[in-house]
């Protein structure tokens, strides 16, 4: 009786993919993205704030200003986020502890 065995990942050990034209032509990214801030192409950071919520607005304002070049956008969206998801946890953590119907509405607000 043959086994049959789940097909295996092919592994590629030649590393991270490099994009020679883009890292060649980063700092022209860089400067589009200083002169006219990270909605340099189309308005990305008011569309994607819509669906965060009215207190996300001061979040991406304050993102639209920390980020001067194409480096800066990952950790901008990552400081924000913590700093989210902290608030969001000491807020579950308040309902857990008081018990407060009236704060699970503040919570799920995060």
């Amino acid at each position: 009786m043959n086994v049959i065995r789940p097909p295996q990942p092919v592994l590629d050990k030649r590393g991270e993919p490099h994009v020679r034209r883009f890292e060649a032509q980063r700092w022209l990214l860089d400067n589009v993205i200083r002169a006219n801030g990270i909605d340099w192409d189309q308005p990305r950071s008011l569309y994607l704030s819509g669906p965060c919520g009215n207190e996300a607005n001061a979040d991406f304002a304050g993102i639209r200003e920390r980020v001067k070049k194409m480096a800066d956008i990952g950790p901008a969206f990552e400081a924000v986020a913590r700093r989210r998801e902290a608030k969001a946890k000491a807020a579950e953590e308040a309902v857990s502890r008081q018990g407060d119907p009236g704060l699970v509405s503040s919570a799920a607000g995060l």
